[in-house]
């Protein structure tokens, strides 16, 4: 009974340290504008899920950024089957490993993965921690304000 009454206060602890989800409205150098609700996860190094999309260019995607450093001599596979646990039900995507401010990324885009709106829908009206596992990494973020931010995000893109 111990072992579980810690195991239970150790997720919990885990779940309290994530920031609820934010939304944020960018300009980029080119001119283009770019839509995204993300979480970071406090306490665990640079771990962050997020969804962006930008009206112009066409796109939508959802991407998870790794707190490992982007290797430019290693050999990153060339799909990344993700599983993301969303209130108890599994939905696997495939995405691509790519490097953004020296990070190793994982990203989902929408017209190029199948299953992308399914996970998208899910994510919207989630009430419980969001799990994401891929390869030998786990990550669990919270749904805190995934909903508002996820559907304003993508509201005013489409």
């Amino acid at each position: 009974m111990k072992l579980l009454m810690a195991a239970a206060l150790a997720a919990m602890a885990t779940t309290a340290q994530a920031a609820p989800w934010t939304r944020e409205v960018l300009e980029l150098a080119d001119g283009a504008i770019l839509d995204s609700a993300y979480q970071w996860v406090e306490g665990e190094g640079d771990v962050l899920i997020g969804y962006e999309c930008d009206p112009v260019l066409g796109f939508e995607a959802l991407y998870i950024q790794t707190d490992d450093r982007f290797d430019p001599e290693a050999g990153y596979a060339p799909d990344v089957p993700t599983t993301f646990t969303i209130d108890g039900a599994a939905v696997q995507i495939s995405g691509i490993f790519q490097e953004r401010d020296g990070y190793v990324f994982t990203y989902y885009a929408a017209e190029m993965v199948e299953g992308f709106a399914e996970v998208f829908d899910r994510l919207v009206v989630a009430k419980q921690d969001i799990d994401v596992a891929f390869y030998d990494k786990r990550f669990r973020f919270s749904a805190e304000g995934v909903g508002d931010a996820l559907g304003t995000a993508a509201g005013s893109c489409w």
